[in-house]
């Protein structure tokens, strides 16, 4: 509430665990916070979050939906307009680290986005993109080696992404996903990426009116 904000767009890994007593305290803390400070909090899905559980609250529809009064789902392919301008939301990622975690504790194989989640956004012109994920394109410097299946998977993703970017030609694109905090263009398209959660550098401010992103990290 001090940025003046009344929405967060929560871009992946939110952390919807609702059937572990730590996430659900999470998902509670989350909504007196929301009532405390009059903010609505809107996220869609990173590779770290219950897919089986996303899919029994999303049910048949891919359209938005509460999870509680000030916390919304956003499914993957939802548009919204926000402020006058069209926003398009596509979460899904592929987990570099799957091989290291547990089926159905903290690892879902349908974490990833496939060619149905691309088509459900369309092609119609959009203002800003969200995903979890980055679109190909971008130079993402990591500190680990993939092996190459994985690192072809991973590429595979990002490519996939890539087809929604140059076909909606958003002026802002944002995502997570990299822990790397970045400002590249892409065409037309201005990609900011965020960090991890924590640091100023994993959220920044967006101006409805001019599309221009605040980065606190430098306020």
């Amino acid at each position: 509430s001090e940025q003046s904000c009344g929405l967060i767009v929560q871009v992946g890994d939110f952390g919807y665990f609702p059937v572990d007593p730590g996430g659900q305290a999470f998902l509670d803390a989350t909504e007196r916070a929301g009532v405390e400070h009059g903010v609505h909090v809107a996220f869609i899905d990173g590779n770290h979050d219950d897919h089986t559980q996303l899919a029994v609250l999303r049910g048949e529809s891919y359209e938005p939906v509460d999870v509680s009064a000030h916390i919304t789902y956003l499914p993957r392919g939802v548009r919204l307009r926000i402020g006058g301008r069209q926003f398009g939301f596509l979460g899904g990622a592929f987990s570099v680290d799957w091989r290291y975690r547990t089926p159905g504790r903290n690892w879902w194989p349908d974490e990833t986005i496939d060619v149905a989640d691309v088509d459900r956004l369309g092609v119609a012109p959009l203002d800003v993109l969200v995903t979890h994920d980055a679109p190909a394109g971008i130079d993402l410097p990591t500190s680990w080696r993939l092996p190459l299946t994985d690192e072809a998977r991973s590429l595979a993703q990002r490519e996939l992404l890539r087809r929604p970017l140059d076909a909606t030609s958003p002026t802002l694109a944002v995502h997570g996903h990299w822990h790397h905090r970045h400002t590249t263009e892409l065409g037309t398209t201005q990609v900011v990426g965020l960090s991890c959660d924590g640091p100023d550098d994993s959220w920044a401010v967006l101006d409805l009116t001019n599309l221009s992103v605040r980065d606190v990290a430098t306020t």
